[in-house]
């Protein structure tokens, strides 16, 4: 089942506050003497200009039967979020329900980039394959974000070798006390 996303939301989480700790700690920095920084050019003095290196970013979208059109919006207004907020960032994104049906890595990625993504899904729900593919395609990944309802199943926290950030929508949707490992934040619940 293909689900296509009519429109946008704004983003509700600062992303570059929030994503700000894990960012500057995992993004390289180098100097450059060549190109002299402009800060210092008012000063009187010769440095170097910082330049920064790009980051891959991993995004598990669950797709499940519990997540709505209106949460997989609400998700895609989140990644959209964190595509304007940072630069330099290479996005993988995978959708999930009970397997991983789709991976598309986009290197500097584009706001329409992820709003033409087509999400398939529909079945269970289970992030078991999604740290088995991260294990064996990414192993050295620092930091995976997982958009879901919370009902899934989940790895042994003994397994995991990435930081992983689970971001919860939905009406219903599992207590963040749930959650074995990882940061959960939890998006405002909506009713119509």
């Amino acid at each position: 089942m293909e689900r296509l996303i009519d429109g946008l939301l704004e983003s509700s989480i600062d992303w570059k506050g929030l994503l700000y700790r894990y960012i500057t700690n995992l993004i390289p920095i180098d100097y450059i003497w060549t190109r002299p920084s402009k800060k210092s050019r008012s000063l009187g003095v010769y440095l170097p200009s910082v330049v920064k290196e790009k980051i891959d970013l991993v995004i598990a979208v669950d797709t499940s039967s519990s997540i709505s059109k209106d949460e997989l919006q609400l998700f895609i207004s989140e990644i959209t979020g964190i595509i304007r907020s940072f630069r330099n960032v290479d996005l993988t994104i995978m959708d999930c329900d009970c397997r991983i049906n789709t991976v598309v890595t986009y290197k500097d990625a584009k706001i329409d980039d992820v709003i033409d993504f087509k999400f398939r899904g529909g079945g269970g729900t289970s992030h078991k394959p999604v740290f088995n593919w991260m294990n064996e395609n990414l192993p050295n990944a620092r930091l995976l974000i997982c958009f879901t309802d919370g009902y899934t199943s989940f790895p042994n926290p003994q397994d995991v070798n990435v930081n992983t950030l689970w971001v919860v929508a939905g009406y219903y949707r599992a207590d963040a006390s749930s959650f074995p490992f990882g940061e959960v934040i939890e998006l405002p619940k909506k009713r119509d």
